[in-house]
């Protein structure tokens, strides 16, 4: 059961989520500072886990990088997965 986004909003922060559909509980988060401009990447989620990834892109970065890449992966011990 997918809770509203109210339950899970922090102040200056966007919240993405994967949530568990098929029982209760269960999916990840990621919060990311809204001064950060990001984008999830959905082709590179797999269907079978519970995940996220999202490309980040911050003010600052080190010389030759571009835009991390930043993934949250949930794999349920009852998830069978081959």
């Amino acid at each position: 059961m997918k809770k509203p986004n109210s339950a899970c909003h922090l102040v200056d922060f966007i919240c993405y989520r994967n949530d568990r559909e098929a029982a209760m509980g269960g999916g990840v988060y990621v919060y990311v500072g809204t001064m950060h401009p990001c984008k999830r990447l959905q082709d590179f989620e797999e269907i079978k886990i519970f995940s996220i990834c999202l490309k980040i892109r911050p003010d600052h970065l080190p010389r030759g990088t571009s835009s991390p890449l930043v993934a949250a992966v949930y794999h349920s011990s009852s998830t069978s997965f081959c």
